[in-house]
């Protein structure tokens, strides 16, 4: 993509929203590289790991995630579909920065909400580190919340014109894919609806709100505590 974006910038019009693409992509890839390294070092200095717990918290309250994995495990199309939907996060992300920055739709509000997502969810990896209930080869720890649908519902609030289908479908896919690739629990998806609502009240400067959310994705924490 980015060999795209340059071309964009070298030939096409509108080159300066092509090089703020651009840029925009360097950011989001070093995050992700970095965020390889953090879930490692979660991994390492916390060996304790609350999977059984989310597990069965999902078994008696919710239900069990592995059921949306066994909905694709018939069909190999369907299973590198849903594989490739949950690692496309970054292009989608990326195209819909473009879609504001190309409309003049708040893409400095969409950009802010990202960085204070992906700076405050990590932290909640180190209190509830967990695997996800389908252990894989080089699994890191990075359960709850899920910034795969925290980042959706910011998709949804900071949207641009014409916006509001797309961000609904890719919330709905998100959610699905997430449990089918055995990368979250359901409860996971649970916490990341209190975590995007903490994001959304400080991006509006809602900050009784901001401290309600936030507190309920605390008790979430302390209450698997309690349970361990």
């Amino acid at each position: 993509m980015s060999g795209v974006l340059l071309a964009w910038h070298a030939f096409l019009p509108k080159p300066k929203l092509a090089l703020r693409l651009f840029w925009f992509e360097v950011g989001f890839t070093s995050f992700w590289l970095v965020a390889v390294y953090y879930m490692g070092f979660v991994d390492r200095a916390f060996p304790f790991k609350y999977d059984t717990i989310l597990e069965g918290l999902d078994a008696r309250w919710l239900f069990d995630a592995a059921v949306c994995r066994r909905l694709i495990e018939s069909s190999p199309g369907l299973r590198e579909a849903t594989d490739a939907t949950y690692l496309g996060l970054k292009n989608v992300v990326i195209f819909w920065y473009g879609w504001h920055a190309a409309t003049d739709s708040r893409p400095k509000r969409f950009l802010l909400s990202l960085l204070l997502a992906y700076a405050v969810g990590p932290l909640f990896y180190m209190l509830v580190p967990a695997y996800g209930p389908h252990i894989l080869t080089g699994k890191l720890p990075n359960c709850m919340p899920s910034l795969h649908m925290a980042t959706a519902l910011l998709m949804v609030a900071y949207r641009p014109k014409g916006g509001l289908i797309p961000a609904l479908v890719f919330t709905i896919a998100t959610a699905f894919v997430t449990l089918a690739t055995g990368q979250h629990y359901v409860i996971d998806l649970v916490a990341a609806l209190p975590f995007f609502g903490f994001v959304w009240a400080v991006m509006e400067r809602r900050w009784i709100v901001a401290g309600c959310m936030l507190a309920t994705v605390t008790c979430f924490v302390m209450a698997i505590h309690l349970l361990a």
